[in-house]
């Protein structure tokens, strides 16, 4: 009677740990599973994170090539504006010698400069009505225009 009672007594203690075991490993599933989704989510939010920071280094790139093609532009324009600075001095200096020779040029008047000088005599005797009263004619020497 005794081995019986200790055989149900183990059989007992044996339920029970076998009870206890598949509700430890159930609850280690759950855990298990929990962890696996949790996992997931992660993974999802670093390509979220790699997704989007990549798409800031292409737009970084771009800036830089907008930021580089104004630097070239505005090279080109201090260069433009030098040039036509330099330009604009050398005009002014020829210009000044220009001035400075046109003041020492003087005209020497012949006697057939003279003869060929124009003149502008008035018409008194003009007959179109629609001429105004104080017009004037062209000589040329003798000539008359």
């Amino acid at each position: 009677a005794d081995a019986a009672k200790n055989t149900t007594a183990l059989i007992e203690q044996t339920l029970s740990a076998v009870k206890n075991g598949t509700e430890v490993a159930h609850s280690t599933a759950q855990s298990l599973e929990q962890s696996a989704r949790e996992t997931q989510a992660a993974i999802e939010l670093i390509e979220l994170i790699s997704q989007a920071s990549w798409e800031q280094a292409n737009a970084i790139q771009q800036i830089n090539t907008g930021v580089d093609q104004i630097s070239a532009v505005v090279q080109t324009n201090a260069a433009t504006s030098e040039e036509s600075a330099a330009a604009s001095q050398q005009l002014s200096a020829q210009s000044s010698l220009l001035k400075d020779l046109i003041a020492k040029f003087q005209l020497r008047q012949t006697e057939a400069d003279a003869a060929m000088s124009l003149q502008y005599d008035k018409v008194e005797d003009h007959k179109e009505p629609s001429a105004a009263p104080d017009a004037f004619a062209l000589s040329v020497g003798s000539n008359k225009y």
